[in-house]
């Protein structure tokens, strides 16, 4: 795992109800703990650790498939490979896959071992992963996802708040969505030709990667999300941040380069100007203007104290392009700098947001 995810994993433990105790070299249970601590056992990596270390062991010893010839992929500490045939199995680790820490990018270079594949997953960051993908192979592979469903966009507000007090009907059973990626991306790419309208030609490598970088800087586990502005915000006003965006992006034969400055005096300007029309002067055409009306404005002291400076919005636009760049990697881990470069910085032996010369942003 990336050492910048520990920025998210340290979040995750403090928000933790009843944190779960258990270092390395401590003995393991003999019984799982109860389910009301199991939620938080696993935000111990280290015990978190031991339970997959155990299942796997389980699976390569115990599985016995239904139906052969089938291929069996442990893919934990290394890769084993087992294959079933019908006169017993093989078993043998593949050398060539290197090990990689964070399950989310691991499927990627399966893809290319078999095909047409389905991802089962929780995490909404596999589904820009896999967006990605498709985007870099032309669409000629299927990639499907099974995921908990999202709530239908009809229903309101009031009728979520209102299941969640109780009005006397059953809970529902979780339920579960396949998702298309190629008709996903396709969708988007068809919401942004909508927004921008059709004088302005993109392709589709542009459009794939602006929705990605757009949807990134509302949040992720490697980057902040961008205060006052939330994914509907981002969403609705794509007719404004893709135009913005296209004249701050510059192609690169390894992938796109972001100049920041631009970035944040386009992009940025844009959608602040936008979100609080009445406190922004019409002459206002950079951040630092902008920053300067919405700190003098009517608005109240926590909003004011929320809105990023300029080393924030340098720090995230970092943050977003490395964690882009490291999603196309499919068999090697991502550079690691903690000098600011990513969006990183090193403090006192501790990952934190931040660019040179910052504090941590």
């Amino acid at each position: 795992m990336p050492i910048y995810k520990t920025i998210e994993q340290s979040k995750r433990v403090k928000s933790s109800r009843k944190p779960f105790d258990f270092n390395k070299g401590d003995s393991f249970p003999e019984r799982p703990p109860s389910s009301d601590v199991w939620a938080d056992a696993l935000m111990n990596r280290n015990y978190k650790s031991m339970v997959i270390s155990i299942v796997t062991k389980i699976m390569a010893a115990k599985y016995n498939p239904p139906i052969r010839p089938r291929t069996l992929l442990l893919d934990f500490c290394n890769v084993v490979k087992i294959s079933y045939g019908h006169f017993g199995c093989k078993r043998e680790v593949l050398e060539t896959l290197k090990p990689m820490g964070e399950s989310d990018v691991k499927f990627l270079r399966y893809i290319a071992l078999f095909g047409n594949l389905l991802i089962e997953s929780v995490d909404s960051d596999v589904l820009l992963i896999a967006m990605q993908f498709m985007q870099r192979h032309k669409m000629e592979l299927n990639i499907y996802v099974r995921r908990i469903a999202s709530k239908p966009l009809e229903e309101s507000g009031a009728a979520v708040g209102k299941r969640k007090a109780g009005d006397g009907r059953k809970r529902p059973a979780t339920e579960y969505e396949i998702i298309n990626i190629k008709k996903l991306l396709l969708t988007v790419h068809s919401a942004i030709k909508q927004a921008v309208g059709g004088g302005f030609v993109l392709t589709s490598e542009q459009m794939t990667r602006y929705a990605v970088f757009l949807m990134l800087i509302t949040g992720s586990d490697y980057s902040k999300k961008i205060a006052q502005i939330g994914p509907s915000f981002v969403w609705d006003h794509l007719h404004i941040s893709i135009p913005m965006l296209s004249l701050c992006c510059m192609e690169q034969d390894d992938g796109f380069m972001v100049d920041e400055q631009a970035c944040i005096d386009m992009l940025f300007v844009a959608l602040y100007k936008e979100k609080f029309q009445k406190h922004v002067q019409d002459d206002s055409m950079d951040y630092a203007s902008v920053y300067r009306d919405l700190q003098e404005s009517k608005l109240n002291d926590r909003t004011k104290s929320s809105l990023p400076d300029q080393n924030s919005l340098v720090c995230l636009i970092r943050t977003v392009s490395w964690t882009m760049r490291y999603w196309e990697l499919s068999n090697e881990n991502p550079p690691i700098d903690t000098s600011g470069a990513h969006g990183f910085i090193l403090t006192n032996g501790k990952i934190e947001f931040g660019v040179a010369g910052s504090e941590g942003a």
